[in-house]
C-alpha cells in the first residue's frame, strides 16, 4: 500500500501542474507567489505545533484553492 506522502506528492505534482495551464487566469504566479509561500508557513506552524498531523496540513495547503485553479 502506498503511503500518504507518497499520494501528497503526486497531488503536489498534479495541482503545479494544472496551475500552470494557460487558461487558469493566474497561472503565471499562482504556484510561486501563492502555493509555495503557503505551504512554507504552513511548515513551520507545523513546527511551533508539533502534534498537528503535517501530511493533512500540507494536503490542505495543495487542496485550499484547487477549485479555483480547475
Amino acid at each position: 500500500m502506498k503511503s500518504l506522502n507518497h499520494h501528497l506528492k503526486a497531488f503536489r505534482k498534479h495541482v503545479i501542474k494544472a496551475s500552470q495551464r494557460k487558461s487558469f487566469i493566474h497561472h503565471r504566479w499562482f504556484v510561486e507567489y501563492h502555493l509555495l509561500l503557503v505551504e512554507k508557513i504552513a511548515k513551520e506552524l507545523c513546527q511551533l505545533y508539533p502534534k498537528a498531523n503535517k501530511d493533512i496540513v500540507l494536503t490542505l495547503v495543495w487542496l485550499h484553492d484547487y477549485g479555483k485553479i480547475k
